[in-house]
């Protein structure tokens, strides 16, 4: 768990509480940095940026402007904070920080799915146009005792889905999304005798 600030501090209405119910265990973060609580580990960040800068857009127009990615030493000392508490991720990827990827194990167990979005577009009064992406590398960690067996790529742009190149990589795989326009569909399709698993 990431408590930051006055994490807790607030009831579901608004209400202030009289002590955060997560107060024990800032105080031991405070002192150890990260603490193992149970199972889980607790650590603590006491401040930082998180207001978003505001920029003059145009004469009595001001729009909150958050850092890039890269050009946030905050944030990339945040996501090393959230890595070490993790220990190992079950996805990594080297898409820029405006494509989204959000992952599932389908109902049946037989396949994981990867949804790309890319959001980087341009953006006018008409229309808004998207910029293509990629390509993207993944690194995708497996369910204990799963294989995968191939990966393929569904792009709505694309009448036909492609088979991706299949890279095994220890407990996981790795491949690549040869390019995204606007959104896509990465399958890793399991082997059959290890839908239980």
């Amino acid at each position: 768990m990431l408590l930051a600030g006055d994490n807790g501090s607030r009831r579901e209405d608004d209400r202030l509480r009289s002590e955060s119910p997560y107060a024990d265990w800032m105080a031991q973060a405070q002192i150890a940095e990260t603490v193992r609580i149970g199972r889980g580990q607790v650590q603590v960040i006491d401040d930082g940026p998180w207001a978003a800068e505001k920029v003059a857009v145009k004469e009595g127009v001001e729009l909150p402007v958050y850092p890039l990615p890269e050009d946030d030493d905050f944030g990339q000392s945040l996501v090393a904070q959230i890595d070490a508490l993790l220990e190992e991720r079950w996805l990594v990827t080297d898409a820029p920080c405006f494509v989204r990827v959000c992952a599932w194990r389908t109902a049946d167990r037989s396949r994981i799915c990867l949804h790309w979005i890319n959001y980087r577009q341009v953006e006018n009064l008409e229309d808004e146009v998207p910029l293509e992406q990629g390509p993207c590398a993944a690194t995708l960690r497996l369910p204990i005792g799963t294989r995968a067996q191939r990966v393929e790529w569904l792009d709505p742009e694309e009448p036909k889905a492609k088979q991706l190149e299949l890279q095994r990589d220890g407990s996981g795989i790795r491949f690549v999304v040869p390019k995204l326009v606007v959104c896509g569909i990465a399958v890793v399709h399991l082997n059959e005798r290890d839908v239980d698993a």
